[in-house]
């Protein structure tokens, strides 16, 4: 991809090269040019997504979905990526956004943690989870709370002090007012999953 990167440049810079090549014109050389300075929003935006030390591969989804958009889109919120982009979940975008320097309590951070933590529960099997258990397996997620880390798979970790606690409340609070999540007395829903149990009862 850094070569292409290149090659786009030398092609912009300086079409005439492209001529000297056996069988292209000048005219098709300057067709070529034209259509690589068309593109210069395209190569600004790999520049800057390799730059934030995201794969070839995973930048050219990125800059797929967004198009010259992406960098506004990841500079606003890398988490969105996991939502949005196919192939890249929330991992990938917890170390991309590592790399812009966000900080492990962001609350961007946390809502998408939440998120991540709830699609976890549907993997075991759970439509939705208590309020208190969400904050305590979402505190081990995000590993805001030293210890919880290493805990057999299913097993319920430890409740998080009452600061973490309370940045997890929030992030709940902020995504039921986007409509991400749906809290029914003590249970956190993704919506597709209240869904689907509401379809099934």
């Amino acid at each position: 991809l850094r070569g292409y990167l290149k090659a786009l440049d030398a092609l912009t810079a300086e079409p005439w090269r492209v001529a000297q090549i056996k069988g292209v014109g000048k005219r098709r050389a300057q067709k070529a040019a034209a259509a690589a300075a068309a593109r210069e929003g395209e190569r600004e935006v790999m520049v800057f997504l390799l730059g934030e030390g995201i794969s070839p591969k995973y930048a050219a989804r990125i800059r797929k979905v967004y198009g010259e958009a992406a960098m506004a889109r990841v500079r606003e919120n890398p988490y969105r990526l996991a939502r949005e982009v196919p192939g890249i979940g929330f991992q990938v975008a917890d170390r991309i956004a590592k790399n812009m320097g966000v900080s492990p309590r962001s609350p961007l951070r946390v809502e998408a943690g939440v998120l991540y933590t709830l699609e976890g529960g549907s993997d075991l099997g759970h439509c939705f989870l208590p309020t208190a258990e969400l904050v305590a397996r979402a505190a081990a997620e995000l590993r805001l709370e030293p210890g919880a880390e290493g805990l057999p798979k299913g097993q319920a970790p430890p409740p998080p002090g009452p600061e973490v606690a309370a940045l997890i409340t929030d992030a709940v609070a902020a995504l039921r007012g986007q409509g991400a999540v749906l809290v029914e007395d003590d249970a956190v829903f993704l919506p597709r999953l209240l869904r689907a149990e509401q379809a099934l009862a």
